[in-house]
């Protein structure tokens, strides 16, 4: 892959000639995008078995992205967006594909030291948030749920598991509730499972007929009544301020998930690859290294 990389970026790289949108100007451009577009096509390629920069498809650079998202800051992710974005070539499964910007939720260095919240954190947000968004920060730190997440939420009946993916049969080991799925960025759709007792105070608040939402530009079919988006994670931000005088992002509910989660499963004697592998898909990962990230 590497080499069709260099290929590529060569054959798009115009030294003294006018810049446009599918050329590159400048060595140190074409060398930042040819670095960027490496390590995003070889992630992409480990992750689905593609031979071909080719075969990058639009739904493959989403899920990429928004896995990044998790663990790079933003400067990083545009640069791995708008290497990619160079693929939307006659040819190409990425053909007059846009990308659009996606929110980068990693880049720890606004946020020193874990990001995790402790179970007693959570229980004094709640306490500072209105019912739909307290309702909502439960669910998030049941399930590790990202902010845009909250609004797709569904039965599976209705929005069943994406089947291009060979799910684990040990997620969710040690956990009893009730199971619901989510869809991410890149279209992925994941089952997630919730406890019984914010299943039934989720179904309370079922919509009769589905509600349109715009968040960030991009549209949703909510079914539940519900805080979601920038909206809940700005709730959650001033009602950790609140409750105990700072946050670090509503984000952190995954750290939490991830890391409880990893604990439990060790305490049932799950090797740590192992472990790791379940908690990775349980979050809508892949990649046991990206879930690392988490943990610490």
């Amino acid at each position: 892959m590497k080499e069709q990389v260099e290929a590529f970026i060569s054959s798009k790289t115009t030294l003294n000639q006018p810049k446009n949108n599918n050329t590159l100007s400048s060595i140190r451009t074409a060398s930042e995008y040819k670095r960027d577009l490496i390590r995003a096509a070889e992630s992409i390629q480990k992750e689905h078995d593609i031979k071909r920069l080719s075969e990058i498809t639009p739904s493959m650079a989403l899920e990429h992205l928004e896995q990044r998202a998790d663990i790079i800051g933003q400067k990083a992710l545009d640069n791995e967006r708008l290497s990619l974005q160079m693929l939307n070539q006659p040819g190409y499964a990425m053909e007059n594909y846009k990308i659009e910007r996606m929110k980068a939720e990693g880049g720890h260095t606004k946020y020193p030291g874990t990001r995790a919240y402790t179970k007693d954190q959570i229980e004094l947000i709640t306490q500072h948030q209105q019912q739909h968004n307290s309702l909502s920060t439960q669910i998030a730190y049941a399930a590790g749920l990202r902010q845009h997440e909250l609004y797709t939420l569904n039965k599976p009946n209705e929005q069943p598991a994406s089947s291009h993916r060979k799910w684990r049969t040990d997620r969710f080991q040690g956990r009893s509730g009730v199971i619901y799925t989510v869809k991410g960025k890149g279209g992925l759709i994941r089952e997630v499972i919730l406890p019984k007792h914010l299943a039934e105070q989720l179904e309370q608040r079922r919509y009769d007929i589905p509600v349109k939402a715009r968040d960030r530009e991009v549209n949703y079919l909510k079914h539940y009544n519900i805080g979601a988006g920038q909206a809940w994670a700005k709730s959650f931000r001033e009602a950790a301020k609140r409750g105990y005088g700072s946050h670090k992002g509503a984000h952190g509910v995954r750290h939490s998930y991830a890391q409880q989660r990893m604990a439990d499963l060790r305490a049932e004697r799950f090797p740590y690859k192992q472990a790791l592998a379940i908690v990775s898909q349980e979050l809508g990962h892949f990649r046991p290294e990206i879930t690392e990230v988490y943990l610490r």
